[in-house]
């Protein structure tokens, strides 16, 4: 694994490099129509949108999220974060594991 970590292959640097372009792309982009301080504007105004209307939304019946499952088992507290990031890591690892042939009878 940690070869792995060290030596990334062609196909991981050029997904890499096209996320980074595409991220790049989606956050200059706005520039062109608002300018350089409404982008800022625009993308400040959005993170305090998003920060400040999810915790109320968590207990929400219709709220199928891990963060969501997590608050209305434990209540909205910062450890409902770690365990829905938790929860969010194991299940990325666990789709992204090797998979395996069944055993040949």
């Amino acid at each position: 694994m940690p070869f792995r970590l060290t030596r990334p292959s062609e196909q991981q640097i050029a997904a890499f490099l096209a996320t980074a372009l595409g991220l790049a792309i989606v956050l200059i982009l706005p520039a062109a129509l608002y300018g350089w301080r409404g982008n800022i504007d625009l993308h400040c105004d959005w993170w305090q949108t998003v920060t400040a209307s999810t915790p109320p939304n968590l207990l929400n019946q219709d709220n199928i999220s891990l963060a969501a499952l997590f608050a209305k088992w434990f209540g909205s507290a910062g450890q409902t974060r770690l365990l829905a990031a938790g929860a969010s890591l194991t299940l990325v690892r666990w789709a992204s594991r090797p998979s395996r042939s069944p055993p040949s009878s």
